[in-house]
C-alpha cells in the first residue's frame, strides 16, 4: 500500500502499488462501525465489484451501502476492476500494461485487507453487470474463498450464442470500445475455447456447489425503480438477461441451490440493482455468520 485517505465517516481510499498491474490501483473500504474500538477484532468481508465502464467510487455514488445497518459489523471492500477489467488475468497486456486483476483482487489485495485491515477468512461477494460474472467467477475458479456469491444483472455466459447478441460478440465489443485489442482479454472465442470455458460462470457452474448463490436480473423494460428515458439500459439488460437464464438453469441441471430472482420490469441501472442489493444481503450475510 502506498497511502489511504479517509473520505467519510466510515469510508477509506486506498492507493496500492501493485505488481500484478504494474501500477497504482484504487480500492475503497467501508470499515466496520467499531473497527477502532476492536482493534484486535478480525472482521468478515463482503466485496462488491463494479460493473463495465465505472469504478470503485460506483457503490457509494449510486447506492445507499453506507448507511446499511446491517453491514455494521463487516468490512465491505470496493476495489477498482478496470473498465474493461472483466475480472481476470489477461492473456496478453492491455493498453495501459498488465492486466491481472484476478491476481491483483485475490492475492494482492487479500493478502493487504489480512494483514493491515483485519479482515478473516470469511467473505462473500457480488457485482453488478461485469461484476457479476466476477462475482460468480471468483467464486468458483478458488473453491473455499467465498461463502456466497450474488450477481445483478450479470455476464453468467461468455461464450452463450444467441438472441439478441451472443456473448464473445457483446464482450469484444466492450473492449474494442474502449480501444483494446478484443483478444488480448481470453483470446479467439473459437480457437481459445478452453480459455474462455475457464473464466465463464457457465462453464463453472459444478464448481459452485456449497457457495451460497443469488441471481437476479430484469426484462429490460421500465419498472416501478426506473425512469422512462433510459433505452441504453433496457438495451444491456435485454443483452444479458439470457445469460442469466441460462447459468440458472446450468445451476439447476447440476443440482445446485439457486436463489433466482427474475423481476420481469427492471433495467440496466443503479435503482434496480440498489434493490437487489437489499434483497440479497440477509442471504450474504448469513453465510458469513454461518461460514
Amino acid at each position: 500500500m502506498v497511502a489511504s485517505e479517509t473520505v467519510g465517516p466510515r469510508l477509506v481510499d486506498l492507493v496500492v502499488d501493485s505488481p500484478a498491474l504494474d501500477r497504482y490501483a484504487m480500492v475503497r473500504l467501508l470499515l466496520p462501525r467499531r473497527f477502532k474500538a476492536e482493534p484486535d477484532r478480525r472482521w468478515p468481508v463482503l466485496w462488491l465489484l463494479h460493473g463495465c465502464c465505472d469504478t470503485y467510487q460506483s457503490w457509494t455514488r449510486s447506492t445507499d451501502v453506507e448507511e446499511l445497518a446491517a453491514l455494521d459489523e463487516v468490512l465491505v471492500v470496493m476495489p477498482e476492476g478496470g473498465q474493461v477489467g472483466f475480472y481476470s488475468d489477461w492473456s496478453r497486456p492491455s493498453r495501459a500494461g498488465p492486466a491481472r486483476w484476478e491476481t491483483f483482487h485475490l492475492t494482492e489485495l487479500r493478502q493487504l485487507l489480512e494483514r493491515d485491515w483485519h479482515a478473516a477468512d470469511r467473505r462473500a461477494v457480488a457485482g453488478v453487470s461485469m461484476g457479476g460474472l466476477g462475482a460468480m467467477a471468483y467464486a468458483a475458479r478458488h473453491p473455499g474463498m467465498f461463502a456466497a456469491a450474488a450477481s445483478y444483472s450479470g455476464l453468467l455466459h461468455t461464450r452463450y450464442v444467441g438472441d439478441p447478441i451472443g456473448g464473445p460478440r457483446l464482450i469484444q465489443g466492450l473492449l474494442g470500445d474502449f480501444g483494446e485489442d478484443p483478444a488480448a482479454l481470453w483470446g479467439d472465442p473459437a480457437r481459445q475455447t478452453s480459455v474462455w470455458a475457464a473464466h465463464n460462470p457457465y462453464d463453472l457452474a459444478a464448481r459452485l456447489g456449497g457457495v451460497t448463490l443469488f441471481v437476479s436480473v430484469g426484462g429490460g423494460r421500465p419498472g416501478p425503480l426506473d425512469g422512462p428515458g433510459n433505452p441504453e439500459g433496457q438495451r444491456i439488460e435485454q443483452q444479458v438477461r439470457p445469460q442469466s437464464l441460462a447459468f440458472v438453469a446450468r445451476l439447476r441441471q447440476q443440482g445446485i441451490p439457486v436463489r433466482f430472482e427474475d423481476d420481469g420490469p427492471g433495467v440496466h441501472d443503479w435503482p434496480f440493482w440498489q434493490r437487489e442489493l437489499h434483497r440479497s444481503l440477509p442471504l450474504l450475510l448469513d453465510s458469513l455468520r454461518s461460514a
